[in-house]
Order: C-alpha cells, then structure tokens, then sequence
C-alpha cells in the first residue's frame, strides 16, 4: 500500500508480504485507524496512522473473500464486503466482531458505503442492499440493474445531500451511475463510460457534490 502525504509527495510504501491481495481500504475518522481488505488470505489488516505499520489483523472465515471496507464516522463500526460469501462483516472501533450480515450467496458483493444507513454494492444480482447500522439487518434492496461495482455517498450541505450514487457496469452497453436519494428511490440514472468501477463525491470546497467515476473500460475518469 502506498502512503501519499497532502502535498502528493510518496511518504512510505507498506509491505504486507507475498500473497497479500490488497483490494479495499477505508480510513476512521475517530481513530485515524487505516483498514485493508486481504482477499486472499480473508483478513483485514489495521494499520497505525501515525507509523503506518499494522498493528492488528482481524481474520475472517476460510472462503469470505473480503474485497471493500468502511467505517461509521458516527459509531466507528467497521463494515467488511465479503464477494466470496456474500455477507457483510461488522466490527467495533476496538476491532471486536459484532455481527456477520447475510446478503445473499449470489450478491457478490463488492463495495459499500456508510452514509446513516449502510449501502452495499452487489455486483452479482444488479442490486444495492440497504442495512441499518442499529441492528445490523438488511431492511431493504434497491434494483439499479447491470452490475454494480462502486458506491459512495453524498456529503451533507449541498444540492443533493445524502444521496446515494451507485456505478453499474452495463455488460458491454456501457455504464451507468444510479443517483439514489434516501427514501431509497432512484432519481437518475446517468450514462458514463465502459467499464465503470470507482466512484466518488467531493466532500468540500468549490466542487462540493461533484461526483467522480473512473472508467477501466476506456482508462477516462469522467
């Protein structure tokens, strides 16, 4: 894992030894904990923000497959998407399991987000499941069709605050990002280009609400 400083200058490169398949991570706001997926190995890594060294491992069950992480600002519950096995692990800020959430084997699951509620990206059915931090129970699932590989939430503040904006892949008709609002209706449906996989709203600033998608099918960023 790269660790870039604020004025875009490389400050370390961690080291988490052969076979380690690091694919999602997340940073907590209460704790500055950084937390990295290991689908290889079903393991999350806990990194110290000041050092940059692990200090804890959590492990998963054998076949989980965790590929994406996020953290409560609220709770600093730590919400794990597993793709193998189609559940969402939930961990405390002291990094002590709390529950496993089923999605559904077929979900595939491959990225979440936290914005009061916990939105989780199937890339398996074409669907977002919608769970509720307090119990931690799926309550309900947004159809956003194709196959959904990114999620992220909009900040508080600005035109369209708290809305939900999920990255599809069209399956060889190009992307789409579904503009979810939080009665969980889809308010649009935006075309973007092959391939979609991340996407992101900026959080502050002039260009507060913007959203970013970056594009593997045709290497742009739109």
């Amino acid at each position: 894992m790269s660790v870039i400083s604020p004025s875009n200058q490389l400050v370390k490169t961690v080291q988490f030894g052969h076979g380690y398949g690091a694919t999602g991570v997340a940073v907590s706001p209460s704790t500055g904990d950084i937390y990295v997926t290991n689908n290889p190995s079903d393991s999350v890594a806990v990194l110290d923000p000041f050092s940059n060294t692990v200090i804890d491992t959590i492990q998963l069950s054998s076949g989980t497959g965790p590929v994406a992480v996020a953290v409560d600002p609220g709770t600093g519950n730590v919400y794990v998407a597993n793709n193998g096995n189609g559940t969402v692990s939930v961990f405390n800020s002291s990094n002590s399991f709390i529950k496993t959430v089923n999605i559904g084997a077929s979900t595939a699951p491959l990225s979440l987000a936290v914005s009061g509620d916990v939105y989780v990206a199937n890339s398996g059915n074409g669907t977002v499941s919608l769970t509720y931090p307090t119990n931690n129970t799926v309550v309900n699932t947004i159809n956003v069709g194709g196959s959904p590989v990114g999620v992220a939430a909009g900040p508080t503040g600005v035109p369209g605050a708290g809305d939900i904006y999920v990255a599809s892949d069209g399956a060889g008709s190009g992307g789409t990002v579904s503009v979810v609002n939080p009665a969980h209706t889809i308010l649009e449906t935006i075309n973007v280009g092959d391939l979609p996989s991340g996407v992101a709203v900026s959080p502050t600033g002039p260009q507060a609400g913007d959203i970013y998608v970056t594009n593997t099918g045709n290497g742009t960023c739109q």
